[in-house]
C-alpha cells in the first residue's frame, strides 16, 4: 500500500490538521532560529563563561559585571550577590548565574529562569539570616586589615 493510498483514507480534517501542526513546527523552529541570533546579557551564559557570577547594576539591566569568576553553583552565586549587597549597603541587588536570575532583598534570595518566570526560594529567610552573619563577619574582618595596613603604611611615611 502506498503512501498515498494511505493519506488518502484519512478524513479531510485529519489532513489539514497534520499541515497546521507541521506549519506550526515549522514556523516555531524558525522563530526559535531567530531569537537565538540575538544576544540579550540576560541569556543563558555561554559554556565559556558557564562557571561566572555577575551582577546586573541598578539602571542598566543590560549591563553583566563580574562578581565572581569560578562559582560552582547556584547558591555560592546568591552568597556573592548577598555579600555584595551588603558591602555597598544597598536594599536589593540582582544577579545572574548560567541563565538564572538571582533576586536578593533584605527579605529573602530567590532565583527565577527569566524576568518574568516563577521565582523560587534559593535560601531561606533563616539561612539568609545566617549568612548574613557570616558576611557581616568576614567585611568586618576585610575592613580590619584594611585599616591596619593603612595605619602601618602610614606609620612609615611618618617617620620617613
Amino acid at each position: 500500500m502506498s503512501d498515498v493510498s494511505t493519506m488518502s483514507c484519512l478524513p479531510e480534517w485529519r489532513r489539514s490538521q497534520r499541515a497546521r501542526r507541521s506549519l506550526g513546527c515549522a514556523t516555531g523552529a524558525l522563530a526559535i532560529a531567530l531569537l537565538a541570533g540575538c544576544h540579550d546579557n540576560l541569556s543563558a551564559a555561554t559554556a565559556a563563561d558557564g562557571d561566572t557570577c555577575y551582577r546586573l547594576p541598578t539602571g542598566a539591566p543590560t549591563r553583566k559585571v563580574v562578581l565572581s569568576a569560578d562559582d560552582d553553583n547556584l547558591e555560592t552565586c546568591a552568597m556573592h550577590v548577598e555579600g555584595y549587597r551588603l558591602l555597598h549597603r544597598q536594599g536589593g541587588s540582582v544577579g545572574l548565574y548560567e541563565g538564572h536570575i538571582i533576586y536578593v532583598t533584605p527579605q529573602g534570595i530567590s532565583a527565577a529562569t527569566g524576568e518574568t518566570n516563577i521565582r523560587y526560594s534559593v535560601y531561606t529567610r533563616a539561612e539568609q539570616a545566617d549568612l548574613d552573619g557570616k558576611l557581616h563577619q568576614l567585611i568586618a574582618q576585610d575592613a580590619a586589615e584594611k585599616a591596619a595596613a593603612a595605619n602601618t603604611t602610614g606609620g612609615n611615611t611618618a617617620a620617613d
